[in-house]
C-alpha cells in the first residue's frame, strides 16, 4: 500500500500546485477511504514485508556521523544540510537519542515511535512506516539501501549514527 499511499499524495501535492481543489480533494477522499477499507479489513501488505531489509549490523560498521541542531529542525549528513519538517525533526530527535554504535543495537519499536509522535491519537497502521519513509528520503543516501534507518522486520528500527557535536 505504501506505493499507491506515495501516488495519492503525489496526486494531491500537484493538484493543489495547479490550484486544482477540486481535484485535492479527490485524493484526500480516497486516501480516507483507503484508509478505513485497510483498518477494517486487516490488510496487510505482503509486497512490502518481502523487501523490508532485515539486516542487523554486527560490531564491525562504522555509523553516519551527523550534527543535529534539535531547535532548529536542522541535521547535517555528509556535508548536506538537511531542513526536517516539525514532524519529522520529532522522529528524529526520538531515533537520534537512541543511536546505535559499536556493540550497542537499540531497536525503536513501532509502538514508541506511535506514542512518541501522536501519543493516544487514533492513527492509521501504516502512519509509522510512512513517516519512517518520508525521513530515509531525506537523510539517507541511497533509499533502496538504507544505511541509517534500517527496518528491523515486526520490530522497529535500528538508527545507525553517531551524533557529533560542534566544538565550542
Amino acid at each position: 500500500m505504501g506505493i499507491i499511499e506515495d501516488n495519492i499524495f503525489a496526486n494531491y501535492r500537484k493538484a493543489l500546485e495547479a490550484g486544482s481543489l477540486d481535484q485535492a480533494k479527490k485524493a484526500v477522499d480516497l486516501a480516507r477511504t483507503l484508509k478505513e477499507k485497510i483498518e477494517q479489513e486487516g490488510f496487510l501488505d505482503y509486497s512490502y514485508e518481502d523487501q523490508i531489509n532485515n539486516y542487523i549490523p554486527r560490531k564491525f560498521f562504522e555509523p553516519f556521523p551527523y550534527r543535529y541542531y534539535p531547535k532548529e529542525g536542522v541535521v547535517v549528513v555528509m556535508n548536506f544540510a538537511i531542513n526536517l519538517t516539525a514532524g519529522e525533526n520529532k522522529l528524529f530527535n526520538l531515533l537520534s537519542s537512541n543511536e546505535s554504535y559499536a556493540e550497542k543495537i537499540t531497536i525503536v519499536n513501532m509502538e514508541n515511535i506511535k506514542m512518541y509522535l501522536w501519543g493516544n491519537e487514533s492513527i492509521s497502521k501504516n502512519a509509522v512506516r510512512i513517516a519512517i519513509k518520508r525521513l530515509r528520503l531525506k537523510i539517507e543516501p541511497d533509499i533502496k539501501s538504507p544505511q541509517m534507518l534500517i527496518s528491523v522486520y515486526n520490530k522497529g528500527y535500528i538508527f545507525l549514527g553517531k551524533r557529533v557535536f560542534d566544538e565550542e
